[in-house]
């Protein structure tokens, strides 16, 4: 609810910088959003795989979340795109030991 907060925030940080004083704000999450978004990729990558899903399976994350690396994971992904990789290898036509034939 931090939209809420921004008009009270701002009051009182120019209210601040009007006494001289130096401001800094800090946002803080609970990591939800991020959690979420790691276990609908965990989702995404189940169904590519096609590993069924048990009754009452128990969920793992890999590692701990964090919400600067997830942010930073999303901007490079959204922001970066590429290709993914072929899933067979490259077949390069066939070149003889006297190089390409130049016309």
């Amino acid at each position: 609810q931090i939209c809420a907060k921004v008009p009270w925030i701002v009051n009182d940080a120019l209210q601040q910088l009007e006494k001289g004083h130096s401001i800094v704000i800090g946002l803080q999450s609970t990591g939800e959003a991020s959690t979420q978004a790691s276990l609908e990729e965990l989702e995404k990558k189940r169904i590519a795989d096609k590993t069924p899903l048990a009754d009452s399976e128990e969920v793992i994350l890999d590692n701990l979340l964090s919400t600067a690396g997830a942010i930073m994971a999303g901007f490079i992904r959204n922001n970066f795109p590429v290709a993914p990789l072929p899933t067979e290898p490259l077949k390069l036509p066939y070149i003889s030991q006297g190089g390409f034939q130049t016309e």
